[in-house]
């Protein structure tokens, strides 16, 4: 495959950058943008782990920061062997430009959040700041936390208002056979990745 560092269709979307890089020029393309950005502190190493499938590879996320931020949807994977990387995938964002000093306290987004979800922050954590990208070509800065029932809320930072729910949950229905060999509908739900 031909590799891609581009911007995406959507104008509204054009601080959009979608990585998918197999060839030695996309790769090398994809590894000045990654090199520039991890000099400018854009981006942080997550993880690094072998490869699974393929002896001698590694594969490392890398996660987009703005001022040390996580930016929602903003990563990068790299597979590499040795010291040289064999694939790029990942969304990444450009031109993002905020504040990044919150107007209300994490304490306020808990609040806020327990009380539209009518449930406890999962384990007790703090709500975590995270730039979160818009379909209108925008960011905002917001606090996420995870409520007990695995719901994820985002609460804008600046006027407290909700402005993205996620149900992490994962549900399935399907059909089994029960003991007595007769058919079972069955239905299931994940909680979690």
């Amino acid at each position: 495959g031909r590799a891609q560092i581009r911007k995406a269709d959507n104008p509204a979307d054009s601080r959009r950058i979608t990585l998918a890089a197999t060839t030695r020029g996309s790769v090398a393309e994809s590894n000045n943008l990654i090199t520039r950005m991890l000099r400018a502190g854009e981006l942080t190493s997550m993880r690094i782990q072998n490869d699974p499938q393929i002896a001698g590879r590694q594969i490392q996320t890398l996660q987009q920061t703005y001022h040390r931020i996580p930016v929602e949807g903003g990563s990068v994977t790299l597979q590499t062997a040795g010291r040289t990387t064999v694939s790029v995938f990942g969304t990444l964002f450009n031109d993002i430009s905020l504040d990044t000093t919150p107007a209300i306290a994490a304490v306020d987004a808990v609040r806020i959040i327990e009380k539209a979800a009518n449930a406890w922050i999962a384990f007790g954590a703090s709500p975590m700041l995270v730039v979160v990208p818009s379909p209108a070509d925008t960011f905002a800065l917001t606090y996420k936390a995870t409520v007990a029932n695995a719901i994820t809320y985002y609460v804008d930072a600046f006027s407290g208002d909700i402005v993205r729910v996620v149900d992490e949950k994962r549900y399935d229905v399907g059909m089994g056979t029960g003991t007595l060999g007769d058919p079972k509908k069955m239905a299931t739900t994940l909680i979690g990745t």
